[in-house]
């Protein structure tokens, strides 16, 4: 590697490491060389403690709810979902998938309760000094709804010595310098919890590179919908036609056996990501790092949209996956000068990449913000000189990779479509039911995404869009006549289910106050 390695072999590489330690520990009262050779036969340093087990009665104080004096702030350090304990700190794909509830990436951040933040005269993007007994880390303020008063919580997975690597370099924090050397008594693992700390401001500000800049619906019924569970219950059996809307224009070529869909359950939803990362990989999509997130610039092909809903202190989480939905009305189609995106037999909405001028009409017409611009050309497979080429993986190669001026978006992974075609025209016979799947369906923890043929009216995608809970987002309420924007898309979501009617009332309105004002 061209880099000198510190010692004549790698065993007087070891031997230097194991010195510093040598000299670090005070306690050792016999020489260097007899040291080394009991860390060569043990193979680690230390005494073995020893407690006594105590009777699991001892415990119960430790699952009592602690009083925790008015105005004290406790930290939470807790484990990044995405980056775990720091594992996956140098996938770019990870660092730039975005937090589930706060959508930020590539960056670390303390959230709090906006009741707590607005008592300290704290706004979202205020840098803040994190103090403790242990030490002290700057990050800038979240105001997440939900958050215990006196809870101060910042993701581990972060804040990395630099020259570890180019991509996690200089990225966050780590909230474990703020905790003291103390053990979980239940566990006896080191606690990453209960430390006391102290909030400073500093008076400066830091922008988040926060993907998603409103937390609730605005009382918009047709985006996220939901149905109470009695309702969910007492509906089971009836069935809907959504794709019965009056229509003025004529009828679009249609395929003998194939048209494309997907139906995606809210209920089943948790916000997890990992459709995101799967969709990226598979379709070689660019993470173009923090400053380009910040321009608005990301390249997402399917987004997680949160929405919090109710009282600030309790409030309800919904999640909603949301990629191109393959209009059969597309307004992109009718604005793209030439001829660039355009709608196939089998009910895709298709990006032809050699056409496109890179005008942005489409991206402009789209109700769903779903079309991404490359702005640059990235680079691939290296950490280029530019921030935003941070892609040092393998490229799919059955997907064309784009370059500077195209606009893109979901294909519904059309390659998957073509190669299970393919395969079965050799065996004359149509693709069967659940035979493609998309990245993103293919990775759903909670199978809340299906991808299918539906003409095919036994197969899963079908039913799902036939089901009473079924919607097309922007699609109105079709039920008392109200069609909305009539784009007739061939993705439909299925409603999120919510105990009561009063829940569902409170749901759908998304909120009882917005919290737009704390954030």
């Amino acid at each position: 590697m061209g880099r000198p390695l510190g010692g004549r072999e790698y065993r007087d590489y070891l031997m230097d490491k194991w010195k510093e330690l040598f000299k670090q520990e005070k306690s050792i009262k016999f020489d260097f060389d007899t040291f080394f050779k009991a860390i060569q036969r043990k193979g680690f340093y230390g005494k073995i403690a020893s407690r006594g087990i105590a009777d699991i009665n001892d415990f119960s104080d430790a699952f009592r709810p602690q009083p925790i004096s008015a105005g004290r702030l406790k930290l939470s350090a807790y484990l990044d979902p995405r980056l775990i304990d720091g594992k996956g700190a140098d996938r770019p794909v990870l660092q730039e998938k975005g937090d589930s509830l706060t959508t930020v990436a590539w960056d670390s951040w303390v959230a709090m309760s906006p009741n707590a933040a607005r008592k300290l005269g704290l706004r979202y993007n205020d840098l803040v000094r994190v103090k403790t007994s242990a030490g002290e880390v700057q990050a800038a303020i979240y105001p997440l709804p939900g958050m215990h008063d006196d809870t101060v919580a910042i993701a581990r997975g972060n804040g990395h010595d630099s020259g570890n690597s180019r991509v996690m370099d200089g990225v966050g924090v780590d909230p474990l310098k703020l905790l003291s050397s103390s053990f979980d008594s239940i566990t006896g693992l080191p606690a990453t919890y209960g430390e006391p700390v102290e909030i400073i401001a500093t008076g400066r500000k830091y922008r988040l590179a926060a993907q998603q800049k409103h937390n609730d619906i605005a009382n918009r019924s047709d985006i996220l919908k939901t149905v109470s569970f009695q309702s969910a219950v007492m509906n089971v059996r009836r069935e809907k036609d959504l794709d019965k809307v009056p229509d003025i224009y004529p009828e679009l070529p249609s395929h003998p056996d194939y048209r494309w869909g997907m139906a995606i359950d809210l209920d089943k939803c948790t916000g997890c990501g990992a459709c995101t990362v799967a969709c990226d990989l598979e379709n070689n999509v660019p993470q173009v790092g923090r400053q380009q997130i910040l321009r608005g610039r990301e390249m997402h092909w399917l987004r997680v949209d949160r929405y919090f809903s109710g009282a600030v202190d309790n409030p309800s989480v919904s999640y909603q996956p949301v990629g191109c939905q393959h209009c059969n009305h597309a307004p992109c189609e009718g604005v793209c000068p030439v001829y660039a995106t355009l709608h196939d037999e089998m009910g895709m909405n298709n990006q032809n990449y050699a056409r496109c001028v890179g005008t942005r009409y489409c991206a402009n017409a789209c109700p769903y913000k779903v079309r991404r611009f490359n702005w640059f050309t990235h680079k691939w497979g290296v950490m280029g000189d530019r921030p935003m080429d941070r892609n040092p993986r393998a490229l799919n190669p059955d997907v064309t990779v784009r370059t500077r001026g195209i606009m893109e978006k979901c294909t519904f992974c059309v390659q998957r479509i073509n190669r299970a075609r393919h395969e079965a025209n050799l065996e004359d016979r149509k693709v069967r039911d659940r035979e493609i799947q998309t990245a993103c369906e293919s990775v759903c923890p909670t199978n809340a995404i299906v991808f299918g043929n539906l003409k095919d009216k036994n197969s899963r995608v079908a039913r799902m869009r036939r089901d009473n809970r079924s919607y097309l987002m922007l699609g109105g309420d079709p039920e008392h006549g109200h069609y909305g924007i009539k784009t007739l898309p061939n993705v439909s979501y299925m409603a999120k289910v919510v105990l009561d009617e009063k829940g569902a009332h409170a749901a759908n309105s998304h909120g009882e106050k917005s919290h737009e004002g704390d954030l």
